[in-house]
């Protein structure tokens, strides 16, 4: 499934807020940007952020969302009539992290004997590993997977399901995969469908953790939450309800320098740190209960 960009949101910011102004853009839910960056203008110095919609973004809400920063006047303009899955699958190559093969439909598979692999399809370029937080996450997974028998498991936002998907093909775990998005169970179905591990991964969309699904499968012996530094922090207790005595945690989804807020918040229900994987400026956190 390929969700088109259809119009283009520009404005001047202060380099040093680069990472918060595109985390809080990523964590709109009613009109979510199919992609955020930030450049620098190599002829003024000047820094920019950059956001992708499908839909037309309103000024009214970036501006009460942008509230805390300077930023300059907003830019907002249709996209040419581009095929933007395709362009930006030009240069996207296949992905090692730990034994698993991450590649896309377009990819000769090269994947040698000893590699796990991954399907991503072409329509669905937003969720193939190649993000230093999805590799933190997969090489955690791996990891884990040598060292300890993985029965049940909570893929928690989990986008493509990439990280169920790969959890399933180095364990016998039964796996339960939520978003919040349907669009995302949509195409995290079909990533699913296209690696042959359906029997093994149950989807769900579920808007926090009240749903009844929750309890049904769990408490699970690995919980992997990939989203955000304050949603991590906020659904501390939630999760932790949902990790069974003796079980892990993958937390990623953070920046370097938002380790020990999210540590701190984890250390008080009763979780250790085990490891840390860094990749760029993301973390990914693996702890134990």
């Amino acid at each position: 499934m390929d969700i088109k960009p259809n119009w283009k949101l520009t404005f001047k910011i202060d380099q040093s807020d680069l990472m918060a102004i595109m985390e809080l853009l990523e964590a709109t839910f009613d009109n979510e940007p199919t992609s955020v960056s930030g450049f620098e203008d190599a002829d003024t110095g000047n820094w920019y952020g950059e956001a992708l919609y499908a839909a037309r973004p309103d000024e009214a809400d970036l501006e009460q969302r942008l509230a805390d920063f300077q930023h300059g006047p907003f830019t907002i303009e249709p996209l040419p009539n581009i095929d933007w899955v395709e362009k930006s699958l030009e240069n996207l190559q296949p992905v090692r992290a730990g034994r698993f093969y991450v590649y896309a439909a377009h990819n000769d598979m090269t994947a040698r004997p000893e590699d796990v692999p991954l399907l991503i399809g072409a329509g669905q370029a937003f969720g193939t590993g190649h993000h230093g937080t999805t590799s933190g996450c997969l090489m955690a997974i791996d990891d884990l997977a040598k060292t300890r028998d993985i029965k049940t498991a909570l893929d928690l936002g989990c986008g493509t399901a990439i990280l169920a998907v790969g959890l399933a093909k180095v364990s016998e775990a039964k796996i339960l995969a939520s978003d919040i998005d349907p669009i995302a169970v949509e195409v995290a179905d079909e990533v699913i469908k296209d690696n042959n591990v359906q029997s093994r991964i149950t989807t769900l969309v579920a808007d926090g953790m009240d749903d009844p699904a929750f309890a049904r499968f769990g408490p699970f012996d690995l919980v992997i939450a990939n989203i955000l530094a304050r949603p991590l922090i906020e659904l501390a207790a939630d999760i932790a309800t949902q990790v069974a005595a003796g079980g892990n945690l993958i937390l990623s989804g953070l920046l370097a320098t938002q380790v020990d807020e999210v540590l701190a918040a984890y250390e008080n229900q009763g979780f250790r740190e085990i490891r840390r994987i860094p990749l760029e400026e993301w973390m990914t956190l693996v702890l134990e209960r």
